[in-house]
């Protein structure tokens, strides 16, 4: 993945900016990922603080499957051109080999894409690979792939491989390549673009260009570049080119071809006649550097050269593809084709009839270009022009309106995740299965509380770009997935409720989690409770486990934030939940044995029917926490785990609802920091931990439940646990219901603690600082008790789930907490 944007306030010009993209791409050649680096520019300049997946298609699709696409490639275009013109040309005239080969391709790419699309949610889908794009119209078609989908076609001349009726939009360069695009495939929709190449290529300063390159200031400059491979690099050719003419002077950019770079080297000639290159990082100089380009492809190598400025000449064309780019843009007035080396030399010699440099100057501009300018990249920053992409595939980025947008949310719903699955189905019969964040809000900078218009309007403006709020799960059969709702009514689903004391405050919270959501409806909901006078507002945000754990809900969450300039997204180091699972195969199978041999959860009063809910939430103070953790050499989550207990502990052996043996927690796990980029799914894992009862001092206690810890992490129990979320997915609907229900209950668990470390500097919610949050995560079977504790800058926020008839009382929950938390730092 590349590197996420940095913090910024998701607002510009009154308009949420932010916004999730995928670039579906692959190492193949060198100009699939160049076309998708200038994307990936226009997205960060139109979308500040936008975040950015970069997927290699190849990579993917398996293990061996890039290296050997790749030499299938090269050996095809090297060793037997016959025989790749000839597939290129069969899948022109033999259609049905096409949409089979199309289908085939999609099959295989779409099936490995659903993983990483799974993992990211993108609210937008950009391709720049061929294989990319069969995959994502494979998806739309047989999965219900819902994200807007767009392909910039990266040659001149699209080919059928290039076009695929499943995409929303495909973007060719040129008007002249349009009616092939639609030849390939009539389904498709097709738009023109400017050329997808980045902002740096323009027309420079060629003086400047030449010393930096150490080219000679007074020499015709002509640059031969024929991409990564280097195919056709002739060494006759450069004879040709060197003998032209004294003012000649060749620079032969050889990417990643050691083999053509050592031979060109070996050829004797001095560099102020011929410079042979390897890899250049910086082509955008080389071309500014350069009289004419000189390449045989078509594809990115020459629209970097016409969008600067530079003539080009097509010579000797690469079979297939490159014959057919050459020509459409010989067709297009943009290159000059030359089919022998005679030709290129003879062109070379009249370009330079009355030449006195340097380019852009005289008969030079004009060679290899023959009656129309190039197409100027009116948008240089974004690459793109014309109709372009936004959430809606409609024309944020463009100047003009467009007249379309994207095809229609797919019937079929995408299929949910194993791991989501699950706790749709714990629900049948159950407790509702739903988790939340309690948000209390600072007033506004001029006094006031914050409203539920602001509220509505900040949501409004981000769902459109967070998938997640737009889905409903949907059954079909025994099968459970997504369906998407264009139509989200945000007023629904918040509403405000007045609160005239902190009683009632908490008399609100324990209605709304009290109360299912409702699922002909995206599976979401906020409440904001009005305080008393002079008060924090309280907003509560509750979504369906099945749609995130807790690491996805507060990454969502938090991308309905704004934030302050300057403040961190994630948590430090510190704040790990535990040692990264390991990822061994003899460790999986040690974990497996050890949860299989764990035997049922020990037996307390405390674990019944949960007939009700109370929400308790106590703030702490964070720094102090950090600070008694690092001092105590612990991490922050293993001294949330000893509070936890030392406090339950003294709360629930007085009430008689402990045993003898110590309580059993399921404690979710994650193997990084939380990141914004996860806000959908189930991705944590578990491990069960046998929290210590019974009267010991804190410092035993927090050792003990260190020891136990770690050592459950060490068996490979966190790692098994989630091969087995994954594995039962594969069973029949009945028995993965009947799996989900009986593990996920007082057989194997007495509670659920959970540590979530949350975002750093200040956040706003509609202009209201975030002062704290506080988790709670949901009872299960006979599980009537979940404690939840989400740490930002300056409060430890814990968030309690409970059945009243545990006799729980609030007030007594924060005095036996701040108690046991005061014992335990200064331990």
């Amino acid at each position: 993945m590349i590197g996420v944007a940095p913090a910024h306030t998701g607002m510009d010009g009154g308009g949420f900016t932010r916004r999730r993209v995928m670039i579906v791409s692959a190492k193949i050649g060198g100009g699939h990922d160049a076309a998708g680096r200038a994307l990936r520019e226009a997205v960060l300049q139109r979308w500040p603080g936008s975040e950015i997946r970069w997927v290699d298609t190849l990579d993917r699709m398996g293990p061996g499957v890039g290296p050997g696409f790749c030499w299938i490639y090269t050996s095809s275009v090297e060793r037997a051109p016959w025989l790749y013109d000839f597939f290129y040309g069969a899948s022109w005239r033999l259609r049905f080999l096409a949409r089979g080969s199309k289908r085939f391709t999609g099959s295989w790419a779409g099936r490995r894409l659903a993983g990483e699309i799974d993992a990211f949610v993108p609210g937008i889908i950009l391709s720049t690979y061929p294989l990319g794009s069969a995959g994502l119209s494979w998806l739309r078609h047989h999965r219900g792939l819902a994200a807007p989908t767009a392909a910039w076609v990266s040659d001149f001349a699209p080919h059928p491989f290039w076009v695929h009726g499943g995409i929303d939009t495909t973007y060719v360069v040129h008007e002249a390549a349009v009616a092939g695009a639609r030849l390939a495939d009539a389904s498709a929709r097709v738009a023109v673009s400017a050329l997808p190449v980045e902002k740096a290529f323009r027309p420079g300063d060629a003086a400047s260009a030449r010393q930096h390159f150490g080219l000679r200031a007074d020499a015709f400059v002509v640059l031969i570049a024929c991409g990564t491979f280097a195919f056709g690099m002739r060494d006759s050719m450069l004879r040709t080119l060197l003998a032209a003419d004294p003012r000649v002077q060749v620079v032969a950019v050889c990417g990643r071809n050691d083999t053509v770079l050592t031979r060109l080297r070996s050829l004797g000639y001095p560099h102020d006649q011929l410079l042979p290159l390897g890899w250049v990082d910086d082509m955008p100089r080389l071309n500014q550097a350069a009289d004419v380009v000189v390449t045989n492809a078509g594809g990115v190598t020459a629209l970097e050269a016409v969008a600067s400025g530079r003539p080009v000449i097509m010579a000797e064309p690469i079979p297939a593809h490159g014959i057919a780019n050459a020509s459409l843009m010989t067709v297009a007035g943009l290159a000059e084709l030359c089919m022998s080396q005679e030709q290129l030399a003879a062109r070379v010699r009249a370009a330079l009839t009355g030449w006195s440099g340097p380019p852009g100057v005289g008969p030079a501009a004009d060679a290899g270009r023959s009656h129309a300018d190039p197409p100027t990249n009116d948008m240089p920053a974004t690459g793109v022009r014309g109709t372009a992409v936004t959430g809606e595939l409609t024309a944020e980025l463009t100047d003009e309106p467009s007249a379309t947008s994207f095809c229609a949310a797919p019937s079929r719903p995408w299929p949910m995740r194993p791991a989501d699955a699950f706790f749709a189905r714990v629900e049948d019969g159950g407790p509702p299965q739903e988790i939340g964040v309690v948000v209390e809000l600072d007033r506004l900078s001029d006094g006031r509380a914050v409203t539920l218009d602001q509220i509505r309007a900040t949501v409004a403006a981000r769902v459109p770009h967070l998938p997640p709020l737009q889905w409903q799960p949907m059954r079909r059969g025994h099968q459970w997935g997504w369906a998407v709702r264009r139509d989200v009514d945000v007023a629904a689903l918040i509403t405000e409720r007045y609160a005239r004391s902190d009683e009632d405050v908490a008399d609100i919270l324990d209605e709304v989690f009290s109360t299912r959501l409702p699922r002909d409806r995206p599976v979401w909901r906020m409440v904001l409770i009005h305080p008393p006078a002079g008060g924090r507002s309280t907003l509560v945000m509750k979504v369906h486990h099945s749609l995130g754990d807790g690491l996805s809900a507060l990454g969502l969450l938090t991308w309905l934030f704004d934030t302050d300039p300057g403040a961190g997204a994630g948590a430090t180091p510190g704040d790990r939940h535990a040692d990264r699972p390991t990822t061994n195969a003899v460790d999986a199978l040690h974990g497996l044995w050890h949860l299989a041999t764990r035997g049922r959860a020990p037996r307390h009063p405390l674990n019944r029917h949960p007939s009700h809910r109370a929400v308790l939430t106590v703030p702490l103070p964070a720094a102090e926490l950090r600070k008694a953790a690092r001092r105590l050499d612990v991490r922050t989550f293993e001294l949330v785990l000893a509070l936890v207990a030392e406090t339950l502990d003294r709360l629930l052996r007085p009430a008689g609802l402990l045993g003898s043996g110590p309580l059993r927690a399921f404690v979710p796990l994650s193997g990084r920091p939380r990141s914004d980029e996860r806000i959908f799914g189930n991705w944590t894992t578990a491990v069960p931990v046998e929290l210590a009862m019974g009267p010991m001092r804190p410092a035993e206690r927090l050792a003990r439940i260190r020891s136990e810890l770690r050592l459950g992490v060490s068996r490979g129990e966190a790692l098994a646990a989630g091969l087995v979320m994954r594995a039962v997915g594969l069973l029949p609907g009945a028995l993965h219901g009947w799996f989900a229900r009986t593990t996920y209950s007082d057989r194997y668990l007495n509670l659920v603690v959970s540590y979530l470390p949350g975002p750093r500097g200040t956040h706003r919610m509609a202009g209201a600082r975030v002062h704290a949050l506080y988790p709670v995560a949901p009872l299960t079977r006979r599980v009537p008790l979940s404690i939840g504790v989400i740490t930002t800058d300056e409060t430890a926020g814990v968030g309690i789930l409970a059945d009243p008839a545990l006799g729980l009382d609030r007030a007594t929950v924060a005095k036996t907490l701040g108690q046991a938390y005061a014992e335990l730092v200064e331990s």
